[in-house]
């Protein structure tokens, strides 16, 4: 008797594992799908997939009409053509990117991922574009010939806090700093404590004044040469 209970526990372990295995192949291929370029949907500058054609659009049309503004604001030309891979899932964002707390991040100037945040997902969109226009400019103005290792070297040195302020900015996802108790207290976050993703995030609410600031206060030239010197 003890001998069959070992069995039918085995057996029932067995069919868990199987149904466990199935369930993550399913998931695996569902996050590796990199859309078929059949199923890209074209604009001027860009070219999207992962959603249905009318979300697609409108979220197209949101970057095309900040296209010329972000590249004249960041005085390079912007890549003449963009992918955009939009996840309607965390996972399926995860595993394609190797990212599992972010909602977007650019792969080059050329690549957006974007996971889908609903009526938010366009100014998500255009805040992406902006880290790819700014990785043209950091690239064009670069040593040549370009060494992509010692590029990503240097890059990683860029302060986190400019990376996101300028991206915000340049998407106007604008907050109101006193709305947020640290900062109608007088808590002001330090650089250092911006340049942390993980230290509650806050670049991600006073970055659109910091560059507010010094556009201001210098002058928007002055941020550029922020940008090129890191």
């Amino acid at each position: 008797m003890s001998r069959l209970r070992d069995v039918v526990k085995i057996g029932r372990s067995f069919v868990i594992l199987l149904i466990v295995a199935a369930f993550l192949v399913i998931l695996d291929a569902y996050a590796r799908e990199r859309f078929s370029p059949n199923l890209m949907i074209p604009s001027a500058h860009f070219e999207l997939s992962g959603i249905e054609k009318e979300k697609a659009e409108e979220v197209l049309q949101q970057l095309e009409s900040n296209y010329d503004r972000i590249g004249h604001d960041l005085k390079i030309h912007p890549a003449t053509k963009i992918r955009v891979y939009v996840y309607t899932n965390r996972w399926a964002y995860g595993r394609a990117t190797g990212n599992w707390t972010a909602g977007g991040n650019p792969e080059g100037p050329g690549i957006i991922h974007l996971l889908w945040n609903g009526k938010n997902t366009g100014q998500n969109a255009v805040h992406e574009f902006a880290h790819t226009v700014t990785l043209r400019l950091l690239i064009d103005q670069a040593p040549q010939p370009l060494d992509p290792v010692e590029f990503d070297k240097k890059f990683a040195t860029l302060p986190v806090w400019l990376w996101e302020a300028v991206a915000l900015y340049e998407a106007n996802q604008a907050h109101n700093p006193l709305l947020f108790q640290y900062m109608s207290n007088g808590k002001y976050p330090s650089l250092q404590e911006l340049n942390h993703r993980s230290k509650g995030a806050k670049i991600y609410d006073v970055g659109f004044t910091l560059v507010e600031f010094i556009e201001y206060k210098w002058g928007h030239d002055r941020l550029i040469q922020l940008l090129l010197k890191y």
